[in-house]
């Protein structure tokens, strides 16, 4: 399944549940919905741009975007994938009046386990804590090894959250085979979010 097409069902969890809330205003949110899907990379660069100051580390190459504006909860998600392999990286932004950025934080996280960013394909064999000083607050990132259920073969999958240029909460989680992982340029790519 593509990356785009997972974010489109992230999309879809996050605002079906919201609209069954209030189903008597499920018409004036339909019609208040904006939603762009990005495919040309020098736009899912400019909304990278939008989300957070970063140097992307060597390999990942934008592939596209999504964004999305309801009244209720504002979205954009960038795809990168690293060139001819399994590898992928997501920077999200997810600001909605509706909730603390702790929320927000756990709404995104259960959203894109929900719809398998956790990526059901790889089984994790072990996890470390890292904290990070981003935009004047502590962010903690998981660093884990994990390992391919079919193959065996071994990957890296680092994720987690920071506050938002505004408001709301930002999001990077990436998947990449042992192979191709600089774990020097992952930690400078974090380091460097402005």
């Amino acid at each position: 399944m593509s990356i785009l097409v997972k974010v489109l069902l992230v999309l879809g969890a996050l605002g079906g549940l919201s609209v069954l809330v209030c189903a008597g205003g499920a018409f004036y949110v339909y019609s208040q919905f904006q939603f762009d899907i990005e495919e040309d990379p020098d736009k899912a660069v400019a909304i990278t741009a939008e989300i957070a100051d970063i140097d992307i580390a060597e390999g990942f190459e934008p592939q596209g975007a999504v964004v999305t504006d309801m009244v209720f909860m504002q979205m954009k998600l960038v795809d990168y994938e690293y060139a001819d392999t399994d590898s992928w990286m997501l920077i999200a932004e997810l600001d909605s009046p509706m909730g603390s950025q702790r929320e927000l934080e756990r709404e995104l996280r259960q959203s894109l386990e929900d719809e398998g960013w956790a990526d059901d394909e790889l089984r994790v064999v072990s996890t470390e804590n890292r904290d990070f000083e981003i935009r004047d607050s502590t962010a903690t990132f998981q660093f884990a090894h994990a390992k391919d259920r079919q193959s065996g073969e071994p990957f890296r999958q680092v994720s987690g959250s920071f506050p938002a240029r505004d408001r709301g909460v930002a999001f990077l989680t990436l998947a990449v085979e042992e192979a191709n992982y600089d774990e020097d340029g992952i930690i400078a790519m974090i380091e460097s979010i402005r």
